[in-house]
């Protein structure tokens, strides 16, 4: 064998050690991932598996949590209506219409706005859901 070949053959070895390093590099890596993936899909399941464990009894402790939270919003808003019509000289005759009103308001603004800031109500984080 002359020189030129031995040397060929020492970069192709060397190019062959270097691609199966860097392919067992990939594979660790995407062991890595798997592993981090599943990791996700438990903590995902078992997030599920803590929905489903709340129940109905849950529920309704949650929702009568966030109703009470609505209604009182309703209440101070009802008022703050009520104070900023007496100067002007405006007296509110229907006071179960003007209430219901603030209730249907408080409700949509309670809803939209603590769900897009938290991801959640205040009666679910109370509950760890």
């Amino acid at each position: 064998m002359s020189i030129n070949e031995e040397k060929v053959e020492e970069v192709i070895e060397d190019i062959t050690k270097e691609s199966k390093e860097e392919s067992e590099v990939k594979s660790e890596n995407n062991i890595e991932k798997a592993t981090t993936n599943k990791e996700f899909l438990d903590i995902m399941n078992s997030d599920k598996q803590a929905e489903k464990k709340i129940g109905v009894f849950g529920r309704l402790i949650i929702s009568i949590a966030d109703q009470t939270i609505v209604a009182f919003a309703a209440f101070i808003l009802f008022y703050l209506i009520k104070f900023i019509l007496m100067p002007l000289g405006y007296e509110i005759m229907d006071t179960l219409g003007i209430y219901f009103f603030a209730y249907i308001a408080s409700s949509v603004l309670y809803f939209t706005i603590v769900k897009s800031i938290y991801g959640k109500t205040i009666g679910e984080k109370a509950l760890n859901q």
